[in-house]
């Protein structure tokens, strides 16, 4: 038996080709969109997705989108909230309900045997909801509670500072719920926001998992027939341009906190500039991974903190390099400059050949993990469909992870790390 050198590392093979897989579309008689979402898997196991253009943009009041997708599984005309719990437990499935900017989604995942009756029930959830009073004052109460304890937290207060500095007061971005807005949230202002933005028109179905002419049947006769009247919802233009404010620094003192909460933005280009991900690349290696610059420099060199990174922030129609960490309050100000040097030193200096092919590993390794799995492709079509991509995204992003150099990346940084326009919020025992 031939046994392998072990002092000899394995050869890296570089997959440049993942295919994000099948997705049929097909448009059902009611307006909704159905989308068939990969190869039709060999374990009996089903995911069925509704994604729904109408999220905290669009909302008229704080809080109303995403109570108006919490409550759809608090109750039915027909069935209470245990009884719907009761139901999905017994039958080995769980659901998941959440609420982007711009979509509402609602996620099944059942056995294959049992996906007649809870696509069933799901259906029920989303085309019957009671909206009940009481408990939606079960539910507001948990969340003003989980609110105090967020307020309570410097990276909550920090993060505020930030998005009204780099926004405007008056922006819906810089806009965070209080304890107060629970009171406005009732019945009737929840069944406005569903009447306005869950109709046929705004939805997408996605079903993957062992998925066979059957299953397309019922998906399509629950989800494709009733009619609902309404105007396709825009995602974008939705609100007016940000207003800055001139500031770049602004700090909130909370005594009692132990650290102080850094955050630090500016403005970079969004998604759908050739740049985009030249400047993904380029975050990563600042501090986008462990081994990024700014965890070698401020976590590993200056002690300064347990941990530093940057990444990309997507809005509708902006994006911000943000850049977070908690630090000790005697090292605010060198955090600080560390932090702009590093950006400064991105614009200077080439990124080493050793470097920067660590780098295009990890974020290929990336790639590969997240379409990982049965329900990949479905992953993959519900992040084309929130941001407004279309289906070259991938074969692009990966076009540009093979062929990026480092004169490339150092360009995008002489383009967009501005240190002079980095906005600074620290929040904490300052």
């Amino acid at each position: 038996m031939q046994h392998p050198d072990r002092n000899v590392p394995p050869r890296i093979e570089r997959f440049f080709d993942i295919d994000p897989g099948r997705t049929e579309r097909l448009e059902l008689p009611n307006g909704a969109t159905l989308f068939l979402c990969g190869e039709t898997a060999p374990q009996d196991v089903m995911r069925l997705d509704l994604m729904v253009r109408g999220g905290r943009w669009h909302q008229q009041r704080l809080l109303q989108a995403s109570y108006t997708n919490k409550m759809l599984q608090e109750g039915t005309r027909g069935k209470s909230s245990r009884q719907i719990a009761e139901l999905l437990d017994s039958h080995g499935a769980w659901t998941d309900f959440s609420c982007s900017l711009l979509h509402s989604y609602a996620t099944l995942y059942t056995m294959g045997k049992y996906f007649e009756p809870m696509a069933t029930l799901l259906n029920e959830m989303m085309s019957e909801p009671s909206f009940d009073e009481e408990e939606l004052k079960l539910q507001t109460a948990i969340g003003k509670q989980n609110l105090m304890v967020a307020q309570s937290r410097p990276a909550y207060q920090a993060k505020m500072l930030l998005t009204a500095m780099m926004f405007g007061e008056t922006h819906p971005a810089a806009h965070y719920a209080t304890v107060d807005d629970y009171a406005h949230l009732t019945p009737s202002v929840l069944r406005a926001f569903y009447d306005t933005y869950y109709i046929p028109q705004n939805t997408s179905v996605l079903l993957s998992g062992k998925v066979d002419q059957r299953t397309v049947d019922i998906v399509a006769g629950l989800f494709g027939t009733a009619t609902k009247a309404g105007t396709r919802t825009a995602l974008h233009g939705l609100h007016g341009a940000p207003s800055p404010k001139e500031t770049t620094f602004e700090k909130r003192s909370m005594p009692d906190a132990s650290q102080v909460s850094l955050r630090m933005g500016l403005f970079v280009p969004g998604r759908d500039n050739e740049d985009y991900y030249k400047l993904h690349i380029l975050t990563t290696i600042f501090g986008g991974y462990f081994g990024s610059r700014l965890m070698q420099n401020i976590r590993e060199d200056k002690g300064y903190t347990y941990g530093i990174s940057s990444n990309l922030v997507s809005y509708p129609d902006e994006t911000v390099l943000s850049i977070a960490s908690e630090v000790n309050s005697k090292c605010v100000d060198e955090t600080i400059r560390e932090v702009k040097a590093e950006m400064s030193r991105l614009r200077e200096e080439l990124v080493g050949d050793e470097e920067l092919a660590m780098v295009k590993n990890y974020l290929m390794g990336e790639l590969m993990r997240s379409f990982d799995g049965q329900f990949y492709t479905a992953d993959a079509r519900i992040f084309l469909l929130e941001l407004g991509l279309d289906d070259s995204y991938y074969a692009k992003a990966i076009e540009t992870l093979r062929t990026v150099t480092a004169e490339d990346l150092r360009e995008t940084a002489r383009r967009y790390y501005d240190t002079g326009s980095l906005k600074v919020a620290i929040a904490g025992n300052v």
